[in-house]
């Protein structure tokens, strides 16, 4: 198997979401104007013969030399094809940018599994099957999911799908629970605008007395609904609305041909949230190489 490295000009963008669109592993997050987005156009492919394998990297710069790295809101990378990734490709694969970058600490995606490994450690992801009725579905959520739910509804809540991309922003910027890069938001919101436009982005806010309390947005590929965004106000965690948005997304996803991707998570809390919906776990692979020179650079 011969790997080619191209930078982002040299890439043949078509062919490159052809290959996203037949993958059997496909991820929104692979795409090529994703990618450009999230890496503001800064980032590297490897490709076999007419890209029948694809890997992106995000590539950065520090103390003069290049490394790669995982960009904000992209859970995974790693290599898509429609052909199946056995153990020999992603070796491969992994051999090649170890040879070309001593830095390396990058995402993996869910059917990139390889034998145990030092340098990779398994990440949680959490993922529920929507093509059951929904009491169905209800039936695998938590106890402990059912009452909070039933508290929610008792709580005079209403749904708004009408939130424009920049409300979006603002609340999630409002309700800040860890600090975001300003730059980080423009990504967000390029994001947002762009799945809006090609009608792959689901908007579930939550209202109490016409104001809002919070909000879960979805974007959406390969049969695939992504937890992209979710943000709550006191009054939200009061009213149990994050129980009551995904229950009523779930309710009108159900029977869907998809599945709900909560992305993540290994925080013990959210972790148990995602969860509780019945949801199970379908880890994918963090990959952290430091070459020993660089190490030594780095402890100086």
């Amino acid at each position: 198997m011969k790997i080619t490295l191209l930078n982002r000009e040299d890439i043949n963008t078509a062919k490159w979401d052809r290959c996203i669109d037949l993958a059997h592993n496909g991820l929104i997050y692979a795409y090529s104007w994703y990618l450009d987005i999230t890496t503001n156009k800064n980032w590297k492919a490897l490709v076999t013969d007419d890209y029948g394998f694809i890997m992106p990297i995000a590539v950065n710069k520090k103390f003069s030399f290049s490394y790669i790295y995982q960009p904000f809101f992209t859970q995974q990378s790693g290599i898509f094809s429609k052909n199946n990734i056995d153990t020999k490709t992603i070796i491969s694969f992994k051999l090649f940018i170890e040879n070309k970058y001593k830095y390396i600490n990058t995402n993996f995606n869910f059917a990139n599994t390889s034998p145990e490994d030092k340098e990779i450690s398994q990440k949680t992801n959490y993922i529920l099957t929507l093509s059951s009725e929904y009491e169905t579905l209800r039936k695998s959520f938590s106890k402990n999911h059912i009452r909070n739910i039933n508290k929610s509804y008792k709580n005079e809540l209403s749904i708004n799908s009408k939130l424009s991309v920049n409300e979006i922003i603002q609340f999630k910027k409002q309700n800040l629970k860890i600090n975001i890069p300003e730059q980080n938001f423009e990504s967000l919101q390029l994001i947002l605008e762009y799945c809006l436009k090609t009608k792959a982005l689901k908007v579930y806010g939550a209202s109490f007395k016409k104001e809002l309390i919070a909000l879960s947005v979805f974007s959406f590929s390969h049969n695939r609904y992504y937890n992209l965004i979710s943000a709550s106000n006191d009054t939200g965690f009061d009213k149990k609305s994050s129980f009551f948005l995904f229950n009523e997304f779930i309710k009108d996803h159900a029977e869907e041909t998809a599945i709900l991707d909560f992305e993540g998570s290994n925080i013990e809390g959210i972790a148990r949230f995602f969860k509780g919906w019945g949801a199970v776990n379908v880890p994918y692979y963090n990959y952290k190489h430091i070459n020993s020179v660089i190490l030594k650079l780095l402890k100086k």
